[in-house]
């Protein structure tokens, strides 16, 4: 009954996220249904909603054609994508555990067009004639330190990144490493809860 009770949702200007526990009805656009589990990303944590508020933010502005995204987790962030631009979508994680629940998560919510590829980065025999126009790495600032260098070749000209999971006492640090690979900072959001 806890649980049924805490379930109130997260909004955006577009989807309505909740575990699917209570019976909130929302007039968003979108729906989905993020069961919290072992993976990351229920839509709940600030690094998650931010990333939700920016991919709206920026397909608003532009059509984009080839999407990635990079630690996946739950899949929440490729939902997103998918249910917002119908393009099909590249969600790579490196944690093998998590892919039964990433595909449980994609049949909850009645989607396709979504292809989970279990390994690290971008550096993948799967995706070696592949470049994108958006990548969204909702991950920690170690990893993308680690992955800037793919993020770089695998960027398309005037491509973007919707990087999350940064703290803010580690913003000037990621920006000053993505400023040496030439990718300019456009817009901040952040959260103080």
């Amino acid at each position: 009954y806890q649980n049924i009770k805490d379930d109130q949702g997260v909004q955006t200007e577009l989807f309505f996220i909740s575990q699917g526990l209570s019976n909130k009805k929302s007039n968003r656009k979108f729906k989905l249904i993020i069961p919290a589990n072992n993976a990351f990303g229920t839509g709940s944590h600030a690094s998650t909603f931010l990333s939700i508020i920016c991919i709206e933010y920026l397909i608003k502005k532009k059509q984009y054609f080839n999407v990635c995204d990079v630690g996946t987790g739950s899949g929440i962030l490729s939902f997103v994508l998918n249910k917002s631009t119908k393009l099909r979508i590249n969600s790579i994680d490196n944690d093998y555990d998590i892919k039964n629940t990433f595909l449980k998560n994609l049949r909850i919510n009645h989607l396709n067009n979504i292809r989970f590829i279990n390994q690290n980065g971008l550096n993948s025999s799967l995706l070696r004639n592949k470049s994108y126009d958006l990548i969204v790495a909702n991950i920690l600032l170690k990893t993308h330190k680690n992955l800037i260098k793919q993020y770089y070749k695998k960027i398309k000209n005037n491509g973007e990144i919707v990087i999350s999971g940064i703290l803010i006492d580690q913003e000037n640090e990621i920006i000053s490493i993505f400023n040496k690979y030439n990718f300019k900072l456009k817009k901040k959001f952040y959260s103080f809860k």
